[in-house]
């Protein structure tokens, strides 16, 4: 996992947040799978993977946002 992204759910634990990290809990999850399991629950996509901008944006997969460090 990036150390700037990690930083990033570390502190929104901290604030009270849910944060599921794919790298720590379902590594080899497709970014397909973890758009569509985000979209079905909520949940925004916090990444550096710059894919999620191509499914996203010029595949029109369903979304609750996405931001990309």
């Amino acid at each position: 996992m990036n150390v700037q992204v990690q930083k990033v759910a570390e502190w929104l634990l901290g604030e009270g947040y849910e944060v599921h990290s794919i790298f720590d809990e379902n590594r080899g999850t497709t970014d397909e799978e973890i758009i569509q399991k985000a979209a079905d629950e909520d949940w925004v996509i916090i990444t550096n993977d710059k894919d999620f901008a191509e499914l996203i944006f010029k595949k029109n997969y369903e979304h609750c946002g996405v931001i990309f460090m």
